[in-house]
């Protein structure tokens, strides 16, 4: 498991004196996925709505696509990347998937050696859709031009492990959205390429922004999510109403299952600077697996698994 903040990061085998490669970008990278079996291929968000993708094993250039010119691209921060298995069963090269504050979550295919980056699809979460996540006031779109009031901005999202054609997305205004790729349904907004809206219903949303929401490697059907409120959820995805609701006083930002124990996951993101482990099924807080905070305490912003 590897530990960053703004304290640095934590990883047995590494040397945090130097970097070995150090990558340019025109904007602030907002989001950064790891090919699930490619070493070498990174992909990265940004705050200017571009999607890149490098190839760390060339010398020279290792940025080998960008959709910085590329019709459909997001045109607002880019608020995560993902790879995603691929739901065609024969095809083995996962898809790259981009969601954005412009409303859209865009499905990218990466040709990791010609190095081409081709927008195969893409949805977009229309506003309408808050007014079902319960009570609370309507949120603006962050979108601009011809569909202004229309898009809703996407926070996070996260592909079912069980079916990569069922995914969930964060919105803003907290809301939680249950969606499907292949159920999607035109919709009414001006871009230019085809735009789907994925939405099938919507859970009971958090009372704050929601920062993570992650399936479940293990459990069919169930995924976690916290928000500004304060809250850590966990949801099954036939309900729309939480399983369970944990408070956590000092706070949350982010979450990740145990790739070995289907009953833990992770939480972090609280001024103390400690990673937490709870228990799924009773709620609690596991103290003697608490990985403490470095030697200057510092807020985590990410934590990850290695699945190796």
């Amino acid at each position: 498991m590897a530990v960053s903040g703004s304290g640095g990061s934590k990883k047995q085998g590494f040397s945090d004196s130097a970097p070995k490669k150090t990558l340019e970008t025109r904007s602030c990278v907002t989001s950064l996925s790891a090919h699930p079996y490619e070493p070498s291929i990174l992909a990265a968000g940004t705050f200017s709505g571009e999607v890149l993708v490098w190839n760390l094993q060339k010398d020279d250039n290792c940025l080998i696509s960008t959709s910085a010119t590329m019709p459909g691209a997001h045109r607002e921060a880019v608020s995560q990347v993902s790879w995603v298995r691929n739901p065609d069963p024969t095809q083995q090269r996962p898809v790259l998937v981009s969601a954005g504050r412009d409303g859209h979550v865009l499905v990218w295919q990466v040709g990791t050696h010609s190095g081409t980056l081709q927008l195969s699809e893409g949805f977009v979460i229309m506003v309408e859709h808050i007014k079902y996540a319960g009570p609370g006031k309507p949120v603006p779109s962050p979108a601009g031009g011809a569909g202004v009031d229309m898009e809703l901005g996407v926070t996070c999202f996260s592909f079912t492990a069980h079916d990569s054609t069922t995914f969930v997305v964060g919105v803003d205004g907290g809301g939680l959205l249950h969606c499907s790729t292949i159920a999607a349904k035109p919709a009414p907004v001006c871009s230019d390429m085809p735009l789907r809206d994925p939405v099938l219903n919507a859970f009971d949303k958090h009372q704050g922004a929601v920062t993570c929401v992650q399936s479940s490697p293990h459990h069919e059907n169930m995924f976690i999510s916290c928000g500004t409120d304060n809250e850590i959820r966990i949801y099954h995805m036939k309900q729309t109403t939480p399983v369970q609701i944990i408070y956590v006083e000092a706070g949350v930002v982010g979450l990740e299952w145990s790739l070995a124990h289907p009953n833990l996951f992770a939480a972090w993101g609280n001024i103390s600077g400690c990673v937490d482990f709870y228990n799924l099924r009773t709620g609690e807080v596991i103290p003697s697996l608490q990985l403490p905070s470095s030697e200057k305490p510092a807020l985590v912003s990410i934590v990850c698994c290695n699945p190796h």
